[in-house]
């Protein structure tokens, strides 16, 4: 399993200190759960609570950054709350996760194999708000210009959070300008701009 989630896996935003690149995705246009159904808002609660996105790969099974999990692997008294299914929170549908894992190899430091997924208790039914994410084969080369990022998380250097799901477009960034700032870390790619204030504040 993980070594399709290697393959599909986008890691959008590095948060290296040692990088130029932004933390966060700033900015940005609210939109509709039906253009983003497989979006997932993850309320983590294991030390101090924050959010986290996700996206459906099953009914069960939430893909998402090992960075969002790893806080709570040694800590015993932990809550992870699943939303989806609308655009609002206060609208969405809730399960709680029962289980979660991040990679073997993830490195908290230099964000190497950044994944993580959750297990939801209860089933969630699909419907044109509830979709799983789409997932590319491991011989799918093709590389578009654009790709699009969604989330319902902090949009703004202030630490402002999202009332609504938002989304942001993204440019890929040059091979070459992404193995400069991720030397050795195979299977990241980089999108965006490389300083903070080319994205608007909301």
């Amino acid at each position: 399993m993980f070594n399709l989630l290697f393959l599909v896996t986008l890691f959008i935003a590095g948060i290296l200190e040692a990088t130029k690149l932004e933390p966060r995705i700033i900015g940005g246009d609210y939109t509709d759960i039906k253009r983003f159904p497989h979006s997932v808002l993850i309320i983590v609660d294991c030390k101090d609570p924050f959010l986290c996105g996700g996206s459906i790969l099953t009914d069960r099974i939430v893909l998402t950054a090992g960075h969002c999990l790893f806080p709570c692997a040694s800590v015993v008294d932990v809550s992870i709350l699943l939303k989806y299914g609308h655009e609002i929170s206060e609208y969405m549908a809730s399960t709680m996760a029962s289980k979660f894992v991040t990679h073997g190899q993830y490195d908290d430091d230099a964000l190497i194999n950044d994944i993580g997924m959750v297990y939801a208790e209860h089933a969630m039914d699909f419907n044109d708000n509830v979709q799983r994410i789409a997932l590319t084969g491991p011989y799918y080369f093709y590389r578009p210009r654009y790709a699009y990022v969604a989330g319902w998380g902090i949009v703004n250097s202030r630490g402002d959070s999202a009332i609504s799901l938002k989304y942001a477009k993204q440019s890929f960034s040059s091979a070459n300008d992404c193995y400069s700032l991720h030397r050795n870390s195979p299977g990241i790619i980089c999108t965006g701009g490389v300083y903070a204030e080319e994205y608007p504040h909301q």
